[in-house]
């Protein structure tokens, strides 16, 4: 039985992915998404055309560490090495028990503070990097609306 924290990381996951889904025009059989327990990815859902995908979702901004180095107005973050780690652990350390194609959400749902063409080229080389050999197929990265902007795929690898 799931305690209400995992239910409520559960719920946040859902929300998170319904919106990315819906910003990256994937094309979900409606009521497919559901939450799964750990071994397993976090998001289980039916793409139209493509059958069951599997989902593990990873937050690039750790909500305590967001607020430690936030603004004064807590308006943004940067990205730093823990993010990269975060990302690393489910690519590379972590062992997911799926039969289904396998692909990794990394999202934020706050603005990062540095400009994407400071930070972003240097990410996306170590993301491509980290993605080769491990058990995932693609690996996004995605910007919640909650951010006060709209919603954006920032990086995905490999396209579509």
């Amino acid at each position: 039985m799931a305690t209400n924290r995992e239910a409520e990381k559960a719920g946040r996951e859902r929300e998170i992915f319904t919106e990315f889904a819906a910003t990256a025009g994937l094309r979900l059989v409606p009521g497919s998404i559901v939450s799964r327990p750990v071994p397993e990815p976090d998001i289980l859902c039916q793409l139209e055309g493509q059958g069951a995908v599997a989902f593990e979702l990873v937050e690039l901004i750790d909500e305590g560490l967001a607020r430690s180095i936030s603004c004064a107005d807590g308006s943004g973050v940067w990205v730093g090495d823990r993010t990269l780690e975060m990302v690393r652990t489910k690519l590379k350390t972590k062992k997911y028990e799926t039969e289904y194609p396998l692909e990794l959400l990394a999202y934020a749902d706050i603005d990062l503070l540095l400009p994407e063409d400071v930070w972003m080229p240097g990410f996306e080389q170590l993301l491509v990097q980290m993605l080769n050999g491990s058990a995932f197929r693609r690996l996004w990265v995605f910007v919640s609306a909650a951010s006060r902007k709209p919603a954006r795929i920032r990086f995905v690898h490999p396209s579509l």
